[in-house]
């Protein structure tokens, strides 16, 4: 299963045209959010997705953007929301504060992560733990977001404008 994965959009539109547009062409299965829409504007930009999404709640999300709110083929869920993707075991949570621990705890065969704007992949014991970057262009450095095979666990990291 082809997953995309992004985090800390904050409203900005290109960034997340260019990450539909990426995810379309590469044909994913499933597109998770790890928080940080900011607002609902660019929500509705998702509706563009060829494929399902679904997203936790971030530390920056207002108004609308409450869990339990589905938007145009997707779902905002509580963090940690626990899932399966690909047949693997897997959390998402927006915040970094619990990730070693869901990784070490052995329950989980992927932990998907934002918040710190930088991407991270590594594994924690037999747990992968990726975080995709942010993908708006605001603060300081790239706009990245993930492209995960659960065939084999291989993380592509992509830039969004280069």
């Amino acid at each position: 299963m082809k997953i995309g994965i992004f985090s800390d959009t904050h409203d900005d539109r290109e960034a997340v045209l260019r990450a539909v547009d990426l995810f379309n062409s590469r044909r994913v299965d499933k597109v998770i959010h790890a928080g940080d829409f900011a607002t609902a504007d660019t929500v509705g930009i998702l509706s563009g997705l060829e494929a399902p999404f679904g997203a936790v709640h971030g530390n920056c999300d207002t108004g609308l953007m409450r869990p339990g709110v589905w938007w145009d083929g997707g779902e905002i869920h509580r963090s940690p929301w626990r899932t399966s993707l690909g047949g693997k075991r897997t959390v998402v949570v927006h915040e970094h504060h619990s990730v070693e621990k869901l990784a070490a705890g052995g329950k989980f065969d992927l932990v998907i992560y934002g918040h710190l704007h930088v991407p991270d992949v590594r594994t924690v014991g037999e747990t992968l733990v990726v975080n995709p970057g942010k993908t708006a262009r605001q603060h300081q450095g790239r706009s990245t977001v993930a492209l995960l095979d659960t065939e084999n666990m291989h993380v592509q990291i992509v830039d969004l404008f280069r």
